[in-house]
């Protein structure tokens, strides 16, 4: 994901992989990401903000440790824009 001077809203509520664990690159600048995830995902967030923000505002899950855990890794940088994770 590159974002520059813009918006981006990205949703993976339907998304599914098979691997445990998948990973996001984002890049950005002057702008905001929204990124929508299924609630049961763990989210890694090793994204780098210089005078920026990363917010994860995600809801607790309260499912079955039985379940499938999934993680989705952040990487990348955030310069003077923003990055907002959210599940509903």
């Amino acid at each position: 994901v590159s974002v520059t001077f813009g918006g981006s809203e990205i949703n993976l509520t339907q998304a599914d992989f098979t691997d445990e664990q998948i990973v996001l690159d984002c890049r950005v600048t002057f702008g905001g990401v929204e990124l929508i995830v299924p609630a049961h995902w763990e989210i890694q967030n090793n994204i780098v903000p210089s005078m920026g923000s990363v917010e994860d505002e995600q809801m607790i899950y309260t499912g079955q440790t039985s379940d499938i855990k999934k993680k989705l890794i952040l990487q990348g940088t955030c310069n003077f824009g923003s990055i907002e994770i959210k599940s509903y």
